[in-house]
């Protein structure tokens, strides 16, 4: 939050991460790339195979290019599905009565 007032609360800022095995073991790595203070690559050890174990090690965590700041380790949210097949139809259907509308107007 902006104001240092009474009652605020200082965020840490979010860090994007993906998680990666490490190559040759069973290791998990949550990789932060960019780094929201240093713009650099960092790897937080994320458990050996579990994805639940993974999902735990989520949330505030030390800035491995300073100790004394934080960051929210947080996965980056999924992008919305596609409409379904009929919705493409129908909004091509209601394009191509648009332009046959328009094209009166010559």
């Amino acid at each position: 939050m902006k104001g240092k007032g009474r009652g605020s609360v200082e965020r840490a800022p979010v860090a994007p991460v993906t998680l990666r095995e490490m190559p040759g073991t069973r290791v998990l790595l949550w990789v932060v790339d960019p780094c929201p203070y240093c713009a650099g690559t960092h790897f937080h050890p994320a458990g050996r195979g579990d994805l639940a174990e993974a999902q735990l090690r989520l949330g505030e965590v030390p800035a491995a290019c300073d100790a004394g700041r934080l960051y929210t380790l947080q996965v980056p949210p999924k992008p919305k599905r596609t409409r379904g097949k009929e919705e493409r139809r129908r909004a091509r259907r209601e394009a191509r009565r648009k332009m046959d509308d328009d094209s009166d107007d010559w």
